[in-house]
């Protein structure tokens, strides 16, 4: 195991020992391969941006992954982003970046990052801030 990037109790991101990373935040350990984490790495900067230029829809964010579904506040953006993009930093520096370009993800449903509507607010449209269409 390779840790990279470690703030309890928001975040930890590590290399398991079978190549896949680890995103750990607030008792949820999500694993994915390094290609999925690099995408999602590129949803967090998107709506990290969004978040700085007070462009975030909601107070909320859905951090999702197949049938697992992390709830975070949005003010929880800052330290996620520096988090994945040390991360993903280390991995580009190892084997870990060429791994990345091999795998097969036809058959994955990938990892997401959306923002969830305010409590008590009735949205007839679908959200609009969904950054991964896939």
């Amino acid at each position: 195991m390779q840790i990279l990037y470690k703030n309890e109790p928001l975040t930890t991101i590590y290399r398991c020992d079978e190549g896949g990373i680890h995103l750990v935040t607030h008792n949820v350990n999500i694993g994915m391969q390094v290609s999925e984490f690099c995408r999602l790495h590129e949803e967090v900067q998107s709506a990290f941006l969004a978040y700085e230029a007070n462009q975030w829809p909601s107070s909320y964010i859905a951090l999702s992954y197949q049938t697992t579904v992390v709830c975070l506040n949005s003010s929880d953006l800052p330290e996620l982003s520096e988090a994945m993009q040390t991360a993903v930093d280390i991995i580009q520096d190892s084997d870990g970046f060429a791994l990345m370009e091999t795998l097969d993800n036809s058959h994955s449903s990938g990892a997401h990052l959306s923002s969830i509507p305010e409590p008590g607010y009735k949205n007839k449209q679908q959200d609009s801030f969904r950054l991964n269409k896939n």
